[in-house]
């Protein structure tokens, strides 16, 4: 579990900023980025949360702000992250792991 102190070291980005605002109610501490480019400019560790189908789109939204000292981990089932790492020019860690009954697999 994350200790209190540290949820101000999260950043979140959603399309719908009405969803932003009801995860700040119930954690002051986190930060809400403007936009997923934002949040790839400060964020050491990106999670993308999104739909198999909708992955391409936002690393293809991101990319130019990684690089080898960001992580990117992908909760998107069935995506072959593997194929997507030659679209950069340099050593950014891209993971997938699928949420399963028990926990993540990674």
């Amino acid at each position: 579990m994350l200790s209190k102190d540290k949820f101000e070291e999260i950043i979140v980005s959603t399309r719908s900023k009405s969803k932003l605002l009801e995860l700040k109610e119930i954690y002051p501490e986190i930060n809400i980025a403007e936009n997923n480019k934002d949040l790839a400019k400060k964020a050491k560790y990106i999670f993308i949360c999104v739909k198999q189908p909708e992955v391409k789109g936002v690393l293809d939204e991101i990319k130019e702000f990684l690089d080898h000292n960001k992580h990117v981990i992908s909760l998107a089932g069935a995506i072959t992250i593997e194929n997507r790492e030659e679209d950069f020019p340099f050593a950014v860690e891209i993971k997938s792991c699928a949420p399963g009954f028990f926990g993540f697999y990674f």
